[in-house]
């Protein structure tokens, strides 16, 4: 975990050298679930698009119920990424959770070095 501006996150593509090969079969089953879940939340997503599209071009904005489904859409996506393409073993939730997606830019000068301690200190 990564102390970024006093929030805690987790990072969700990290290398781990481990695998387990049973967990490689169980994900063959799992994965089938997820797929399921991704489909269906896919197609109201896709829905709420077709919905929010002519509201947008007509009344110039965005209705919050409409943005979330597509939202949480889009986060579980994420978060589902890393068990689907082999980079983790932990698996996540089959029903969507609430987590956040967060975008970090980075700028530094010229020599400027950053290190996060395994505390999360930043020096």
């Amino acid at each position: 975990m990564i102390n970024n501006d006093n929030k805690w996150t987790t990072q969700l593509f990290v290398l781990n050298p481990r695998a387990s090969r049973i967990e490689l079969f169980v994900r063959m089953i799992y994965s089938i679930l997820l797929g399921i879940v991704l489909s269906i939340y896919g197609a109201l997503a896709g829905i709420c698009l077709i919905v929010q599209w002519p509201m947008i071009l007509v009344l110039g904005r965005r209705f919050k119920s409409l943005n979330n489904v597509i939202k949480g859409y889009l986060e579980y996506c994420t978060h589902t990424a890393s068990y689907l393409c082999l980079t983790t073993d932990k698996r996540p939730g089959i029903l969507p959770s609430s987590i956040a997606i967060y975008e970090k830019q980075m700028y530094y000068e010229k020599d400027t070095m950053e290190i996060i301690d395994d505390d999360g200190s930043v020096e």
